[in-house]
């Protein structure tokens, strides 16, 4: 099924695709590899297991990574150099933070975290020289952390545990390495209502406010610039349960906010992506429909990509070609997939 804006060419139609069925979806995050192939990592909410969907000739290929008890939420996923596949999740049995590997052979697992309730809202990166890092929220500690592992070692620290004392800081994680290597990472602070983001350098973390509006809601989402200038789509709530998609971004040392879209119900569970020319796309859910907010040189337009379901966790990535690829759950019915087979601009 195919579905597209008034005035868009029929060749340049948005194809969706529904990649599984039934109570699955959650958490649906996907990357590509280097031939193109999509991955999709996403829970699946009726047996409890996490799950691994690839595209071959013949349809869909799906697999479960992970079945050992209730596991797979909060999870993210990214890949190496070398094409290995990382998914960081919940184990919610046990407990725990856990973590996939895939070698292009089989699944090994890891257990990177055994605090209570320190497996929440994860983010991932792997460096150029393999170094893996996760970050997430320790909701027992109302606290930020992160993981990192170098030389078969993990190491675990506590980003921000609150500058204002409030207990609940580190929701909604988003992490990205620039090319220099350090670490980025937008949250919340759910008790203020601040959107932070945090940077390590020279081994120190640098924390900062990025929006104080004291409405700030959920679903963070943050992206860098070819100079590691942070990017951020997030949501801000001054209508209970009627949240706005905002961004953020960092323009010689000061942040600028913006509204994209005060629709009546948008912007949750948003994805954001931005060029070498520094125009920001963003997937988002509108409730029951599927959304791409677009500022190209300066200017913000939206267009509906499918108006029909109830949309939840979306990833926006772009290939090589420029041609853009979703994947979302649709919380009434299934795991689905959009994406394009020509560049937007």
């Amino acid at each position: 099924m195919a579905f597209s804006t008034t005035g868009v060419a029929a060749d340049d139609k948005w194809i969706i695709e529904t990649v599984d069925r039934g109570e699955v979806g959650e958490y649906a995050c996907h990357i590509s590899g280097s031939d193109g192939k999509i991955h999709i990592a996403y829970f699946d909410d009726f047996k409890g297991d996490l799950k691994h969907a690839t595209r071959g000739p013949d349809g869909w290929n799906i697999e479960r990574v992970d079945e050992d008890g209730t596991v797979g939420q909060y999870l993210s996923m990214t890949r190496d150099s070398l094409e290995q596949i990382y998914i960081g999740y919940r184990d919610q049995g046990k407990n725990r933070l856990k973590l996939a590997i895939f070698d292009g052979a089989a699944w090994k697992y890891e257990i990177v975290d055994t605090d209570p309730f320190a497996s929440f809202d994860t983010s991932m990166c792997v460096d150029a020289q393999g170094k893996i890092c996760i970050s997430y929220f320790n909701y027992s500690a109302g606290c930020l952390k992160l993981a990192t592992k170098e030389e078969d070692r993990w190491k675990i620290e506590v980003v921000d545990c609150g500058q204002h004392k409030s207990g609940a800081v580190g929701g909604f994680s988003s992490l990205k390495l620039d090319s220099k290597n350090r670490i980025h990472i937008s949250y919340t602070d759910s008790i203020h209502g601040f959107l932070k983001y945090a940077v390590k350098e020279n081994g120190a973390w640098n924390i900062e406010i990025a929006d104080n509006s004291e409405f700030v809601g959920h679903y963070t989402s943050l992206a860098l610039d070819e100079d590691g200038d942070p990017y951020i789509s997030y949501t801000v709530d001054k209508s209970p349960n009627k949240p706005d998609l905002w961004f953020a971004k960092k323009v010689e040392g000061k942040w600028i906010n913006e509204l994209v879209d005060t629709a009546n119900i948008a912007g949750n569970y948003n994805s954001i992506v931005i060029d070498r020319h520094c125009n920001v796309f963003i997937s988002y859910s509108a409730m029951s429909k599927l959304k791409l907010a677009k500022n190209i040189q300066g200017s913000w337009s939206s267009e509906i990509i499918d108006p029909k379901g109830t949309v939840t966790y979306t990833t926006l990535s772009f290939d090589s070609d420029g041609a853009p690829h979703i994947t979302y759950c649709d919380a009434r019915s299934a795991l689905k997939y959009a994406h394009k087979g020509r560049r937007t601009i």
